[in-house]
């Protein structure tokens, strides 16, 4: 279900599931500012420059083993807008807080 909810979200981008973690990464252009801090969006981290992170093999798109890919990259360099995943945070906390989230 949340799967077919990022698709929905999303136009075009890339995210992964980790699935020892429970987390979900979201892959936005390196040059992207974040503003959030853990005072506003707790739990959320941004993981900048000096950051690596290793990623499932690109085949892997079904939820199974350690993580796969819930929104493939359709081509090289096909990352999230980062605008669109900070909606995606704050209507995340909305709706687990009962609040209308639009």
């Amino acid at each position: 279900m949340v799967d077919d909810f990022l698709r929905q979200w999303f136009d075009g981008g890339a995210a992964f599931a980790d699935l020892h973690a429970l987390l979900y990464y979201f892959l936005v252009p390196s040059s992207t500012a974040w503003k959030w801090t853990d005072r506003h969006l707790p739990g959320v981290e941004y993981l900048g420059r000096d950051h690596y992170l290793g990623v499932p093999a690109v085949h892997l798109t079904e939820p199974q083993g350690r993580g796969y890919w819930c929104l493939p990259m359709d081509s090289a360099g096909d990352l999230c807008y980062p605008a669109v995943v900070e909606k995606l945070l704050h209507h995340g906390r909305a709706t687990r807080s009962g609040v209308n989230a639009q």
